[in-house]
């Protein structure tokens, strides 16, 4: 999965971005339009691949979200574990959650 090539900064911008553009919604369209590179848009080139499976899995969502919503901070949380950056870097993320 893409995860491991995207830096942890980006990462939390471009999940800021979709949330100022979609009323604080972060949906797997959104989130496979704003994460452009080529290795997030060959994840998302196949609608039933995994990255597609693993944004809809219910760990990524709370109770009453529909099948494309996805949980800003959960996705996050993963994200930091996930993401390349420096401690520093991946803290400040961290805070943004709290």
């Amino acid at each position: 999965m893409p995860f491991r090539k995207t830096h942890i900064e980006n990462f939390d911008l471009k999940v800021r971005k979709i949330l100022e553009e979609n009323e604080n919604k972060l949906t797997v369209d959104a989130f496979g339009k704003t994460f452009d590179t080529p290795e997030w848009q060959e994840a998302f080139a196949d609608e039933n691949g995994k990255l597609v499976k693993f944004l809809r899995h219910r760990a990524f969502k709370t109770e009453g979200m529909g099948e494309d919503e996805i949980d800003p901070s959960f996705i996050t949380a993963f994200a930091l574990f996930n993401c390349v950056g420096e401690t520093e870097q991946k803290a400040h993320v961290f805070y943004h959650l709290l």
